[in-house]
This record gives structure tokens, C-alpha cells and sequence, in this order.
């Protein structure tokens, strides 16, 4: 294995953070078109739980580069990211099941 200067944890970590935040600014662009375009006017757009949850998917592209690159710290931090991620937008909305 070929550690270069770009593979790194925190390259990892700085990807996992950036790539859902342009993802989720991507979908609010595709919404504000929808709406201005196609949907009627009563339509409330994604809900921001959608919204989270598919921006997360935006990682998933970058762990494709970095695996063709063959960046496996790099990889190891974008994956820690997007766990930590995940299980922050799960407790986020979780809703306990009450029985009352």
C-alpha cells in the first residue's frame, strides 16, 4: 500500500462533511425548480427528513472515488463521517413508541 500525502483521515473527514452538505443544497435547487416549474402551488416541497437522508447518499459517490484511487484512510474517514452522520439524523427523529 502507497500512503500518499492525500490520503488521509482527515481528507476523509472533510469530504464526509462537505459532500451531503452540497447534495442537500443540490436537492433545496431541484426543489425551488419544481416548484416554480411543475408542481402546483399548494405543493410544501421534500420534507427535510427526505431531504437528510438522501444528501447522505451524496457520500456514497465519494467513497467510489476514493476507492478507485485507492485512498483507503481517506475512505476509512468519509465512512466514519457518514455513520456518525446517519445515526445523528436516526436519534435526531427518532420517536419513542408509546403505549399511552
Amino acid at each position: 500500500m502507497n500512503v500518499t500525502q492525500q490520503d488521509s483521515w482527515l481528507n476523509g473527514i472533510i469530504a464526509g462533511c462537505s459532500g451531503p452538505v452540497v447534495t442537500f443544497a443540490l436537492l433545496k435547487g431541484i426543489e425551488w425548480i419544481l416548484k416554480q416549474t411543475y408542481m402546483p402551488d399548494d405543493w410544501p416541497g421534500f420534507s427535510i427528513k427526505f431531504m437528510l437522508i438522501v444528501s447522505l447518499l451524496g457520500n456514497i459517490a465519494l467513497v467510489k472515488v476514493f476507492d478507485r484511487q485507492e485512498r483507503e484512510y481517506s475512505v476509512r474517514g468519509l465512512i466514519a463521517v457518514t455513520l456518525v452522520l446517519a445515526l445523528s439524523i436516526t436519534f435526531y427523529f427518532y420517536n419513542p413508541f408509546s403505549l399511552h
